[in-house]
């Protein structure tokens, strides 16, 4: 199957957005990691290390399925460019 040049540019361009949304939501997990830190050391200070570790570990497991998904779209896009540029 042949891609004229506008499909390649295309696949290109999606594995940058997906390239830029992994970095974007690594860092975000980054903010969440330092932000439910600052959390949990606040509330120890008055005895409610509970409520803040159940925030950190749901903060956290949410970031870091943002990154897999990110991570993931990437991978795809990448597999995805290749196959474009090996069928040419």
């Amino acid at each position: 199957m042949i891609y004229d040049n506008y499909e390649i540019e295309k696949h290109k361009k999606h594995k940058q957005l997906a390239r830029f949304a992994f970095v974007i939501f690594f860092f975000i997990s980054i903010i969440f990691y330092v932000g439910c830190k600052l959390v949990v050391h606040m509330i120890k200070i008055q005895g409610l290390a509970f409520i803040a570790t159940g925030v950190l570990s749901l903060l956290l497991t949410l970031s870091a399925i943002a990154c897999l998904f990110a991570l993931i779209a990437w991978i795809i896009e990448y597999i995805l460019l290749k196959i474009v540029l090996q069928n040419d």
